[in-house]
């Protein structure tokens, strides 16, 4: 594997991730072994994100035909996000809760639904309202939700993950739990998958900092030794993703991999994510460049991003690395 052992010299991370290219839209491209990635172009990195999608997310839309000289509120647009594997739709219920009569169904690779804007809290549990027709309303989990952001905007506007990457960093380094936590989706929490097969549910609402609680956590079945990996969040993810995050290559959008992998893909209920993906390879030819060096010797970490208010959170922290290591 690389050679990710610490060094003295933080390297900041705003000066290696204004590298976002913008990449193809659709989930098709979105995985590509790294000597086929694009080519990074620079982008500013000035200005919060929030600036960059004003508007983007809200706006009255007038009449939407539920009855005629009615206006309605159109909320922000929503992708359907985290739908467990063999569930093909999210039921749509006429009140804020499970109580409440199915009315329809979002399915799971939905893009672009529209809501009202309105959100209800049922027993601790957040609710948001969307549209099932022009006439008909109803209401599913805000954990099943992001509001919708293009993939080539979010690659168009990088200063968005180059802050949560910052703070991702830096709680690494520092162990520090308010840190961490400050860059997680309240909502979500944050999947992490070390190994492909299997996710660790961090809640953001934990007291504890999962680096620095002691507490080991069960990470999977490594798929080369055959035995479980279970040991501290700072054990396992934290210093290597550290490392990955102060020198690894950035892509936008497109999950870059090396050789040696084997059927490297996007966790089922994270295709609608927006992410980066940060990869680092030991090959003395250089990044990219191809030669049989490379063929185990690289990692790749993803994050990904949902929104909500228009402010983006970290949702999902992936690993992929060669069968072989």
């Amino acid at each position: 594997m690389p050679n990710l052992s610490k060094t003295t010299t933080l390297v900041v991370l705003s000066a290696l991730l204004p590298l976002l290219p913008l990449l193809p839209v659709g989930c098709a491209s979105r995985v590509q072994d790294f000597p086929n990635s694009p080519d990074f172009r620079e982008a500013e990195v000035e200005g919060r994100f929030v600036q960059d999608f004003e508007g983007v997310a809200s706006e009255d839309v007038g009449t939407l035909g539920a009855e005629p000289g009615t206006r309605e509120q159109r909320g922000p647009s929503l992708s359907v996000i985290f739908v467990p594997e063999g569930t093909e739709a999210v039921a749509v219920h006429s009140t804020p809760g499970r109580d409440g009569a199915v009315v329809g169904e979002v399915d799971r690779f939905d893009l672009d639904v529209m809501s009202t804007g309105r959100v209800h809290d049922t027993l601790g549990e957040a609710w948001v309202e969307v549209y099932v027709s022009r006439t008909v309303v109803g209401w599913i989990p805000a954990r099943f939700t992001s509001e919708w952001v293009p993939e080539e905007e979010f690659c168009d506007a990088p200063g968005v993950a180059n802050a949560l990457l910052v703070e991702l960093g830096g709680s690494l380094d520092e162990e520090d739990t308010n840190r961490f936590f400050g860059a997680i989706s309240e909502t979500h929490g944050v999947r992490v998958r070390y190994f492909s097969d299997d996710e660790v549910h961090l809640e953001r609402s934990a007291t504890t900092a999962p680096m620095d609680s002691g507490q080991p956590l069960s990470w999977g079945i490594d798929p080369v030794s055959g035995h479980a990996v279970v040991g501290t969040f700072d054990d396992i993810v934290g210093v290597e993703l550290a490392e990955v995050l102060r020198t690894g290559r950035v892509d936008c959008n497109v999950l870059v991999t090396g050789r040696g992998t084997v059927d490297a893909e996007i966790p089922a209920g994270q295709e609608n994510l927006n992410f980066v993906s940060i990869h680092v390879t030991g090959a003395e030819s250089g990044a990219g460049a191809g030669g049989e060096s490379e063929a185990s010797d690289w990692v790749t970490w993803t994050v990904g991003f949902a929104f909500e208010g228009s402010q983006a959170s970290v949702v999902s922290i992936n690993r992929y690395a060669p069968r072989s290591w």
